[in-house]
């Protein structure tokens, strides 16, 4: 019994990690189209949608620039 919640807990750790990972990863997309910086041409409608999808990922940056 010990051993099945302590790996439920494992998991949603790391579920919860990569969540994060994915979330910072689209907020920094949000950021380099938002103000064309990063290689990419200003796009504010593509920012907002990674915007979108950051906060969606639970990235608290990005739930507060929401």
């Amino acid at each position: 019994m010990k051993k099945q919640i302590l790996f439920i807990l494992v998991l949603f750790i790391c579920a919860t990690a990569f969540g994060q990972n994915k979330g910072k990863e689209y907020h920094e997309k949000a950021v380099n189209y938002t103000y064309g910086i990063g290689g990419v041409k200003q796009d504010s409608k593509k920012g907002i949608e990674y915007l979108k999808k950051a906060a969606k990922e639970g990235y608290a940056q990005a739930q507060f620039a929401m």
